[in-house]
C-alpha cells in the first residue's frame, strides 16, 4: 500500500514540474493489485479475504479451495487502488492532461482451474480493461476486440487530433473502432522458460478462440502445431 502511495505521490510532484520543459508523458506502474494482493487495514471491506501466508501458500487445497476468500482479499487491494486513483485524477486539469489506465495481464480465481496468472491462456487471465479520459474523450464503451497494441495509436490520435499510425507499430485507435469496420486478430501468447518444450498461444478473434503450441527450432523459426497432437510429433531439433 505504502509503495502505490509513494509512487502516485511522484506522479503529483511531476505534473509540477516547470511549463517551460513542455509536455510530459508520465509511466507510472501500481502493484497493489498483483500477487499477493496488499492492501492497509482501513480498506478491509470485503470479506472473509485470505491472509496474505494463505495467498502465498496456495498450493494448501484447503485454502485453493476457497476461491471466494482469495478474491475478496484482490477486491480489497482493488478497492484501495480505486481510491489512490481517484485521488489522482481529481487533481489533474482535465484540459491539460490525459489519463491511461489498463493491466498487462488479469487474474483468475478458479474459474479456469486455476490461480493467479501466468498459467493458462483463458478469458480470466488474459482479458482486462483500459480507460482513457481527458479533453475531447466523449463517453463510450468499445464493443470491439482491442489489444495492448492499440494503446499508443489511440494516444497519437489524441494528441495529433486524427493520425492514428505508429511508425513501425501496430493497433488502431480504440475510440474509433465502434464506427469503423475493424475487426482484429490477435496471437496471445504465454512466457516461455528455456526448460520449456513448447509454448502456449492462442489466435483470437471476434468468432473464436484458436489454441495452439509454438515450438522454436535451434536453426531458427516456429512451428505451429495443434494441442491435441503436438506431442505425438516428431519435432525438428
Amino acid at each position: 500500500g505504502e509503495r502505490e502511495r509513494q509512487a502516485i505521490a511522484r506522479v503529483k510532484e511531476l505534473r509540477k514540474a516547470d511549463p517551460q520543459t513542455g509536455p510530459q508523458c508520465v509511466v507510472c506502474f501500481l502493484v497493489a493489485t498483483h500477487f499477493p494482493y496488499e492492501f492497509p487495514p482501513e480498506f478491509r471491506r470485503f470479506e472473509p479475504f485470505a491472509k496474505a501466508k494463505d495467498v502465498l501458500a496456495v498450493q494448501n487445497t484447503a485454502v485453493a479451495g476457497n476461491s471466494t476468500a482469495m478474491k475478496n482479499r484482490q477486491r480489497n487491494s482493488a478497492n484501495f487502488l480505486d481510491a489512490e486513483i481517484q485521488q489522482l485524477v481529481t487533481s489533474m486539469d482535465r484540459s491539460k492532461a490525459m489519463f491511461v489506465m489498463t493491466g498487462d495481464h488479469a487474474e483468475s480465481f478458479n474459474e479456469d482451474g486455476c490461480y493467479f496468472h501466468g498459467s493458462r491462456l483463458s478469458d480470466a487471465q488474459t482479458m482486462v480493461p483500459a480507460l482513457f479520459w481527458g479533453e475531447g474523450i466523449q463517453p463510450q464503451r468499445v464493443q470491439r476486440m482491442t489489444s495492448h497494441v492499440d494503446v499508443l495509436p489511440t494516444l497519437s490520435a489524441l494528441l495529433t487530433g486524427g493520425r492514428d499510425v505508429v511508425d513501425h507499430g501496430h493497433g488502431h485507435n480504440v475510440l474509433a473502432m465502434n464506427s469503423n469496420a475493424i475487426e482484429q486478430v490477435l496471437l496471445v501468447h504465454g512466457r516461455m522458460t528455456s526448460r520449456d518444450l513448447f509454448q502456449r498461444a492462442l489466435l483470437v478473434s471476434p468468432e473464436m478462440r484458436l489454441p495452439m503450441l509454438l515450438h522454436s527450432s535451434k536453426g531458427g523459426g516456429v512451428t505451429l502445431l495443434d494441442p491435441v497432437d503436438a506431442l505425438d510429433r516428431t519435432l525438428p531439433s
